[in-house]
């Protein structure tokens, strides 16, 4: 569109291992709003076939844009996500769940998000799922979802819903950003480096010591609170598997960090002002505009 605002361009990387249905819904959804410039990058860890063809099809229909990374056998996801990244050269890169889905110009918004202050390094959309950036509520720990309902019009809608919020608000400084869809600018890449993938093989809880050694070394963090990404929540783990991989990463975290600034830091994003009012109006919209699945369910502007 020609009134589009002017930007660089961006490059996405999708890690993805089984869960075949997400990742042919996520990968549609990306590459529906690529620009010409942009590209994505799936990184393939040890998918089993009929993912890995719907990865290699994919890739060869849309090969002016996609680059596929094939890793033979999985070895989790910081080191598929860093197999990613070291391939990536635009300024703008972000690191993308493949059980997301995405719409309209959620780029530019992340990246009119980035640019807004050149020590911002990191940013984070909202969600329906993702920590302190969901809307219409906070999740409860054993919640996969907030029961939104996850069409392309809905989350459309809910896109465009949220645009109003980058009018009326500045972008909430955080210190926590969730992994789900976690961008970078080049700038904070070449001064932090890559995930670590020796304390978080299997990701969980590398975004947050990501997130914290971005702000050791001089970067903001920010959350783009007009831009949307439905978040499903993967089904690439089991249960019990992510519940192990969750502590394990917290127990990296509070060995890195300290138990008190790993509070700290949750509690700014918790509490953040514009984030609880942004939770508390879009509680009545949820309701108001049918995007939930569950009509009766019980979503407050701080459900936990």
């Amino acid at each position: 569109m020609s009134n589009r605002p002017s930007r660089g361009p961006v490059e996405v990387v999708v890690c993805v291992h089984n869960s075949p249905e997400d990742v042919d819904l996520c990968l549609g959804s990306v590459v529906r709003t690529l620009r010409d410039r942009d590209r994505l990058i799936i990184v393939d860890d040890g998918s089993d076939h009929e993912t890995q063809k719907i990865c290699e099809l994919f890739a060869a229909h849309h090969e002016e844009q996609v680059r596929l990374i094939r890793r033979p056998h999985g070895t989790g996801f910081c080191k598929a996500a860093n197999a990613g990244l070291r391939e990536t050269s635009a300024d703008t890169i972000v690191v993308l769940n493949s059980d997301t889905i995405v719409v309209g110009d959620w780029l530019d918004r992340i990246v009119a998000c980035m640019s807004a202050n050149w020590q911002i390094g990191i940013v984070g959309p909202l969600s329906n799922a993702g920590g302190w950036q969901s809307i219409p509520s906070l999740q409860s720990s054993n919640l996969t979802d907030q029961g939104v309902r996850s069409d392309r019009a809905t989350i459309a809608a809910i896109h465009d819903y949220c645009a109003q919020f980058g009018d009326r608000f500045a972008y909430p400084l955080v210190e926590q950003i969730n992994g789900f869809c976690y961008v970078l600018s080049r700038d904070v890449l070449s001064a932090v480096g890559l995930f670590d993938e020796e304390r978080f093989p299997m990701g969980y809880g590398e975004e947050s010591d990501y997130t914290l050694r971005a702000l050791d070394a001089g970067f903001l963090c920010a959350v783009a609170i007009d831009c949307f990404v439905y978040h499903a929540k993967t089904k690439s783990y089991s249960t019990e598997a992510r519940s192990i991989y969750n502590e394990t990463g917290q127990e990296q975290l509070r060995a890195l960090y300290g138990v008190k600034r790993l509070e700290a830091a949750v509690t700014l994003s918790h509490a953040h002002p514009v984030l609880a009012k942004i939770r508390a109006e879009a509680a009545e919209a949820f309701r108001e505009n049918d995007w939930l699945e569950r009509t009766d369910a019980a979503i407050g502007p701080e459900d936990a």
